[in-house]
């Protein structure tokens, strides 16, 4: 049940009605959706700034099992490049954003069990292959809140993860957005990180919720 509603609000969280491109204004796509513009605006009291809206990403949403993260959600873009993973798919815990995100909140003895029987695949020129170089990674991403993994699951591709977080603080879950173009470091600071962290709190605190009452 817990899982279910995980899941329910991690996709609420990213509606997959509109993906924004690059160049399209709010007026534009009421336009060409038949809406008005007021009525747009209604229906989406998020957007704070009617001048100022931004280029969708793909949305990612994992839970973990064992030394891997399994894919539960995934609502794309329209990037033409773009990792060929499906609801189902896997990936190694140590080199993903959305493993990693999890690994930084967990339990030391958790944490060094899952270094252990990780295989550290080197799978782009980027990716860490070394447990204490992954260690100090995850500091870093325990200080931060979030992890951002450059080009080390694929060239080209870009992921940012924050945990989803149960009643005792310990992650169950993870939400991640895939970026198949450079980022820089003030988008991720200004705009990515906080929207991603805002969302997996919301979630955390809907399936907190949930915990306390099952």
């Amino acid at each position: 049940m817990i899982d279910s509603i995980i899941l329910a609000a991690a996709m609420q969280q990213s509606p997959s009605g509109h993906v924004v491109a690059t160049g399209e204004t709010l007026s534009g796509i009421a336009a060409s959706a038949g809406v008005s513009l007021a009525a747009l605006e209604a229906a989406n009291p998020q957007i704070a700034n009617p001048d100022l809206i931004y280029t969708g990403e793909t949305v990612n949403f994992a839970m973990p099992d064992g030394t891997e993260v399994v894919y539960m959600a995934r609502l794309l873009n329209d990037d033409i490049l773009a990792l060929r993973l499906v609801v189902g798919s896997r990936l190694p815990m140590v080199t993903s954003s959305l493993g990693r995100s999890m690994l930084a909140f967990m339990d030391e003895a958790a944490v060094m069990s899952i270094v252990e029987k990780s295989s550290f695949e080197k799978l782009t020129e980027f990716t860490i292959t070394d447990s204490e170089a992954l260690l100090a990674e995850l500091a870093k991403i325990r200080k931060l809140g979030y992890a951002f993994n450059d080009q080390e699951f694929a060239v080209g591709v870009r992921g940012i993860a924050a945990p989803v977080l149960g009643v005792d603080q310990r992650p169950i879950a993870a939400l991640n957005l895939s970026i198949a173009r450079p980022v820089k470091p003030s988008e991720l600071k200004s705009r990515l990180a906080p929207q991603l962290l805002e969302a997996a709190a919301d979630i955390s605190e809907r399936a907190q919720q949930m915990e306390r009452f099952s």
